[in-house]
């Protein structure tokens, strides 16, 4: 008796939802343009922008081929966690604190934007992102004022 699985046919196979890296500076103006178009802020489209070059120099630094889930994980937690790295953050040394909460729930909703956006371009069953959960946005903490602070 066969214990193993059968080997995926066509009709079993997992949606394709990763994305040549290559390709990603393609749909970069793309979407950059759709949200222009579409009348979104200066603000927003600036957002967009930096956070791609960011996640750009990140993938080509890490010599990713493919960009899927487990690549924008990465780059999520390298955002929390770049600081400590030697050269720092996106490889500036001036950039040595860490990112508040936010910081990684604003960049979470940026890419799955981006994302939604190349698999509506690309005829992709699903987004990249679909299944990856959002990083906690939690409040930042209120530090009392020590005694001597309370004293002034």
């Amino acid at each position: 008796m066969r214990k193993t699985a059968p080997p995926l046919g066509d009709s079993q196979r997992k949606p394709a939802t990763a994305v040549p890296v290559a390709g990603l500076p393609y749909h970069v103006p793309g979407w950059l343009l759709d949200g222009e178009y579409r009348q979104l802020s200066e603000r927003t489209l600036d957002s967009r922008k930096r956070l791609c070059e960011k996640f750009l120099w990140f993938l080509r630094q890490r010599e990713y081929a493919t960009c899927g889930p487990q690549e924008i994980k990465a780059f999520l937690a390298y955002v929390g966690r770049g600081h400590q790295e030697v050269g720092g953050r996106w490889g500036n040394e001036r950039l040595t604190e860490a990112v508040r909460p936010s910081t990684s729930a604003t960049h979470y909703n940026i890419l799955r934007a981006l994302f939604v956006f190349i698999a509506q371009e690309e005829g992709l069953e699903d987004s990249t992102m679909r299944k990856l959960a959002p990083p906690r946005a939690r409040a930042d903490q209120v530090q009392p004022f020590s005694r001597e602070q309370a004293a002034l």
